[in-house]
């Protein structure tokens, strides 16, 4: 059961950097996922090898967790969603609104001024 959280993991870590990019040509992130991958490899072949006990207290969710801890989920969750929709509605308008593409090209922060 842990290979497959830490696939599913890895894969949900890759959809939420590749689907707003809109494109896989992103080296950044294939290295960055390469790191990744190479932690979570180094910790189950050297750290948690043998200890089957913390391998599985960590992969359960705990149902005690802090309410901060919660929320930090949630809103991360919302700007994901936030940032894949907004990609996505980004696309369309060049696609289908006639003249978008060229006031993109012009004006680089068009969702919060000078930071997105």
């Amino acid at each position: 059961m842990c290979g497959l959280q830490l696939a599913v993991s890895g894969l949900i870590l890759a959809l939420a950097l590749f689907l707003p990019a809109g494109h896989l040509d992103w080296w950044q992130v294939w290295a960055y996922l390469g790191i990744f991958v190479g932690v979570i490899a180094f910790n189950a072949l050297f750290v948690l090898r043998g200890d089957r006990e913390l391998i599985a207290e960590r992969s359960e969710t705990n149902e005690n967790a802090e309410p901060w801890d919660t929320m930090v989920r949630a809103a991360l969750l919302v700007a994901t969603t936030f940032v894949v929709r907004t990609r996505l509605e980004d696309r369309t308008l060049r696609a289908e609104l006639p003249g978008y593409g060229e006031f993109a090209g012009q004006v680089r922060y068009r969702l919060v001024p000078g930071l997105w």
